[in-house]
């Protein structure tokens, strides 16, 4: 039964593992799948030529290694949600770089920052005044590390 089925393989059968496969995709896998929906549907291409079914596996079986590969190393950034270097979806993380102006100031080198509309609890080695411009370097917890600009 199963071997009567893979000589009677088609090229629709290949294309219609390639929706699935995408379609799987879309659900949100994180690219894992993208190179066998891409090999699924250029397998049907070859099989088209009226090939048999062991070399449509086997190219099937290349191509998912070889587009899984090409997509890892080239395309994967794109996937990623990025602003620059900084991750979008870490708030404390995308603070990083962003300036602001000291709202309160202690002589132990703490207080509070506005970027934005929100106020941020700021620690720096330097003695800060009221009104001083800091830059983000880094972040502890719910802290921004600052530096004074000059």
């Amino acid at each position: 039964m199963m071997l009567g089925f893979l000589e009677s393989l088609a090229a629709w059968h290949w294309m219609l593992l390639g929706i699935l496969l995408l379609g799987l995709e879309a659900l949100g896998v994180g690219g894992f799948l993208i190179g066998a929906g891409v090999a699924a549907f250029t397998t049907s291409l070859v099989a088209l030529s009226d090939v048999d079914w062991p070399v449509q596996f086997g190219v099937f079986g290349f191509l998912s290694v070889f587009f899984t590969i090409i997509y890892w190393k080239k395309f994967r950034k794109f996937n990623e949600a990025r602003e620059g270097n900084k991750p979008v979806n870490n708030k404390m993380q995308s603070m990083i770089g962003k300036t602001g102006n000291v709202i309160r100031a202690n002589s132990s080198g703490t207080g509070k920052v506005q970027i934005g509309d929100t106020l941020w609890e700021i620690r720096c080695k330097q003695d800060l005044q009221e009104g001083d411009e800091v830059r983000v370097n880094n972040v502890d917890g719910t802290t921004l590390l600052v530096n004074k600009l000059i």
